[in-house]
Formats: C-alpha cells, sequence, structure tokens
C-alpha cells in the first residue's frame, strides 16, 4: 500500500476513535449512532482500506481513551468508552459481510450471471490432447 493510500486510511481511523469519547461526554446513544455509521461509511467508501483502519483503531483507542481519560468522571464509562473500538470493527465486518451476501445471494446477480453474452464469440476447437491418439478410420 503507498504512502498516499496509508495516510488518509490512517486519518479515518484516528479520527473515527478520536470522536468516541468526545461524542460519548455529549450523549453515548449519540456516540453509539455515530460509530456505527462510521464503520458503515468506511466499508461504503473505502472498502479497500477498512482491515487497516480496523488495525489502526483496535491499537490506538486506549491511547486515545487514557489522553481524555482526565475528562471522563466515572471508571465504568471509561470501561464504556474503550468498547467502541469493538463496535466500530464490528459494523464494519458484519457489514462486509451483508454485502458479499447480498451480493452472492442476490437472484438477479445470479440471473445476470448465467445470462449468455448478446455477442458472438468465434471459436475454433482445441486440438485433442498430445496423450490421445486419433486414428483415421478406414
Amino acid at each position: 500500500m503507498p504512502v498516499s493510500d496509508v495516510i488518509p486510511a490512517i486519518g479515518v481511523a484516528a479520527a473515527s476513535i478520536a470522536f468516541a469519547p468526545v461524542l460519548h461526554a455529549v450523549s453515548p446513544i449519540l456516540a453509539i449512532s455515530v460509530e456505527t455509521l462510521i464503520g458503515c461509511a468506511i466499508v461504503a467508501v473505502v472498502p479497500a482500506h477498512a482491515p487497516s483502519i480496523a488495525i489502526f483503531i483496535l491499537f490506538f483507542q486506549n491511547l486515545f481513551v487514557s489522553i481524555l481519560s482526565s475528562y471522563i468522571a466515572d471508571p465504568s464509562d471509561m470501561e464504556f468508552i474503550k468498547g467502541y473500538n469493538f463496535l466500530a470493527c464490528s459494523v464494519m465486518w458484519l457489514v462486509t459481510l451483508g454485502l458479499r451476501c447480498k451480493k452472492s445471494c442476490s437472484p438477479l446477480s445470479a440471473k445476470l450471471s448465467t445470462a449468455t453474452s448478446p455477442t458472438k464469440t468465434n471459436s475454433t476447437p482445441l486440438p485433442p490432447p498430445a496423450t490421445v491418439h486419433v486414428l483415421p478410420s478406414a
């Protein structure tokens, strides 16, 4: 992955996990909703970066929580905020799985994939393999 692709992925991941404690201070329901939407958006917009974003989120969530820990009054809130990384990663994997299942299980996609091509293809038959000896009939 080139550096030009890594920097935006790290930026999205950092923004995702930095918003969780801040939004939790405003409202836990708002934080859950926004983290869920961020997970869906990551898979929808940059699906190729989802694994690297998930790994970054899992590694650095505790760092962001510890930086903002002085603003968190209740220790139970601290544990709840640490769970946002699991929420974001779970949503990303479930959305990916759902999109994959929808793509492979859709009757329309199955019908389209088995439809014949409208263009004619000219193909010549292949000669028999070298191990097969074809004898002329007399």
